[in-house]
């Protein structure tokens, strides 16, 4: 049978990894993560990432439905189990199957490490942006919050005390950056913050594309 990547999920607690990763080995596979996480909403979950066919998948992931008895979807429409239809980039779902680092493979350790630290770094990316626009959200009052409709002058006075208050906070942790970073963290506050309604932000990338 002709292998292939294969990303999926179920929907089992965590403390079933030992019965799970025993039922998998059971069928023909390849290379191969198994990943224990949990999302936002403190629901169990394990990835699968292994070299299989078609119907090898099938097959496990029906004997798994069947033995947790998983629906389609349970409470609040959240999906219980699942298949990537296409995986466009493996390196990118390897490192984002890693991202809890709670998992079991038989890929070569120096392959393991390579794409977890990929993860981490993405992870430690997010973190600061998260950081970014939560600081520059805590400072004064902004001279765009009242504003109907924004013309030129404001835009770049509220581009500019966003900009100050960032290379503030960039200064006082010590954290090197580029032009590129600068203006791509600007953007990302405009789009995240909470100080602006969603109309107010719309305006403001608008202006973001136009004068910049």
């Amino acid at each position: 049978m002709e292998r292939n990547w294969i990303a999926c999920f179920f929907s089992v607690n965590h403390t079933e990894f030992d019965t799970i990763e025993k039922i998998f080995h059971e069928y023909d596979h390849g290379l191969y993560i198994i990943a224990a996480e949990n999302t936002e909403k403190e629901k169990e979950h394990f990835h699968f990432l292994f070299e299989g066919s078609e119907q090898i998948y099938n097959n496990f992931s029906k004997r798994i439905v069947e033995k947790y008895n998983l629906r389609r979807k349970g409470r609040g429409g959240l999906i219980k189990y699942g298949k990537v239809k296409n995986i466009r980039n493996l390196e990118r779902m390897m490192t984002y199957t890693l991202k809890d680092n709670t998992f079991r493979s038989n890929m070569d350790n120096k392959m393991i490490q390579s794409y977890f630290e990929k993860s981490f770094k993405k992870e430690l990316k997010k973190e600061l942006i998260d950081n970014i626009v939560e600081y520059i959200d805590e400072q004064e009052h902004w001279s765009a919050h009242k504003f109907t409709v924004l013309c030129c002058q404001t835009w770049q006075a509220t581009r500019q005390q966003a900009m100050s208050h960032l290379i503030d906070y960039l200064v006082d942790n010590n954290i090197r950056h580029s032009k590129s970073a600068l203006a791509n963290w600007i953007y990302q506050f405009f789009i995240r913050s909470t100080k602006y309604t969603n109309y107010q932000k719309k305006q403001m990338l608008r202006h973001y594309h136009i004068f910049d």
